[in-house]
């Protein structure tokens, strides 16, 4: 029996070992699965940071395009900049003699047609260099009082796009007096009805029975009104409407009409218009009236038939 127990005693010994080292090993596994579950957390809050880093990464690459850009667009504007300031320095330069050619053009040179518009202007370039007065040699109206938005408006209405038809409705637009257009061609009335179509615009004429209540109407309503068909014998209302013979009351404004006073709206204008080529009306008259020549030359000519081809061949180009 005694090798048998001693088997046991062995055996149960050696159990307790494997016992002891099933749990040290039991104790080691939890450790390493704790382990394993803090290295896990520890990869998802990298995944998690690495995707708000790719996000950041991706907001600055689309930061550095849009400031790529706006250098590139300050470079730009940079240069456009440096161009207009020459350009202002060079205009700055001859604004004096500028804007003395500007009042003459518009006040005594409205009423030619363009070549002799041209042959003053020279005179009066020339004057001015004799007194050492600076200014523009290729003096050009539209580029000191045009505005691109409103002559694309003028033009849509009709307008034709020669020099001389923008001239003359800048003309018409910086004047403080009333308009007589020398127009045989008939455009620039087609053109003002267009234009102020919208305004209420009243036509007329001379030999319109209510020609006198048209014209009364207007002026207190504050409405454009257009005279056609004006002869060199300007009807006694429409003379004492030139005059502008304007009495304020407080803040009432009247005019006198013959032997009338009416109501007189500042919105009211007047346009005249006469088919006559050459008119000659009474220094009274002429004094107190702008007279814009509207003779059709052949660069309007040109410029309406070619409005008129690239409106039917090239719709895309008008």
């Amino acid at each position: 029996m005694d090798p048998r127990r001693d088997a046991t005693t062995l055996s149960e010994k050696q159990h307790q070992e494997k016992q002891i080292a099933l749990v040290e090993l039991q104790k080691k596994i939890v450790a390493l699965d704790e382990q394993i579950e803090g290295l896990q957390r520890h990869q998802e809050n990298k995944i998690e940071t690495k995707k708000v880093l790719e996000v950041e990464i991706e907001d600055c690459n689309q930061r550095k395009k849009r400031a790529d850009n706006l250098t590139k667009g300050l470079s730009a504007e940079k240069q456009k900049q440096i161009v207009c300031q020459r350009m202002l320095a060079s205009k700055y330069a001859t604004v004096q003699g500028d804007v003395v050619l500007s009042a003459a053009y518009v006040t005594l040179s409205s009423g030619f047609t363009l070549k002799y518009r041209l042959m003053l202007l020279k005179k009066w370039q020339k004057a001015l260099f004799d007194q050492e007065i600076s200014c523009n040699e290729d003096f050009v109206l539209q580029e000191l009082f045009g505005d691109t938005f409103t002559i694309r408006d003028w033009h849509s209405n009709g307008l034709p796009k020669d020099s001389l038809s923008i001239d003359n409705a800048i003309i018409m637009e910086k004047s403080k007096e009333f308009v007589i257009m020398i127009d045989p061609q008939q455009q620039a009335v087609e053109w003002i009805r267009s234009q102020f179509k919208t305004k209420g615009l009243v036509v007329t004429n001379i030999r319109d029975i209510n020609f006198r209540k048209h014209l009364e109407t207007a002026i207190e309503m504050g409405q454009p009104i257009l005279v056609q068909e004006l002869q060199e014998d300007i009807d006694v209302h429409l003379e004492s409407i030139i005059q502008k013979e304007i009495i304020e009351y407080q803040d009432l404004k009247m005019i006198k009409v013959c032997r009338r006073q009416l109501r007189y709206d500042d919105n009211f204008q007047l346009f005249m218009a006469t088919s006559i080529g050459k008119p000659h009306f009474d220094v009274n008259i002429s004094n107190h009236v702008s007279l814009v020549n509207f003779f059709v030359t052949v660069e309007g000519l040109t410029h309406n038939l070619l409005s008129e081809v690239v409106a039917n061949e090239r719709k895309d180009l008008e």
